[in-house]
């Protein structure tokens, strides 16, 4: 593994624990792989997550964010869904990737 890519980890790990201390508070979903994160959020309005981003976001200038608020998401090669509460996943193929 590259020094770089440690180093990101290392940086990720850390920066995530923030996320984390919030997120197990609320009983939600966190998953992590390398640079990209993955987390649900049931018990809040979107303003409630938007402050909890800035929050974030002004501790952390060097992580971008790109916020997907649907009942069903692309996250690397799994499709989430939410039924009812419920979490499914199932493989998710990119369809401009062939393959």
């Amino acid at each position: 593994m590259p020094l770089s890519d440690t180093l990101s980890n290392i940086y990720v790990f850390v920066w995530q624990k923030q996320i984390l201390k919030q997120l197990q508070l609320n009983n939600e979903f966190f998953g992590r792989y390398k640079d990209q994160i993955f987390f649900t959020w049931n018990n809040g309005n979107e303003e409630e997550l938007g402050s909890f981003l800035q929050t974030i976001r002004d501790k952390s200038a060097n992580v971008q964010f790109q916020k997907l608020i649907a009942s069903s998401v692309p996250f690397l090669n799994a499709f989430v869904q939410n039924q009812n509460g419920n979490l499914f996943s199932r493989i998710y193929r990119h369809p401009l990737i062939q393959g």
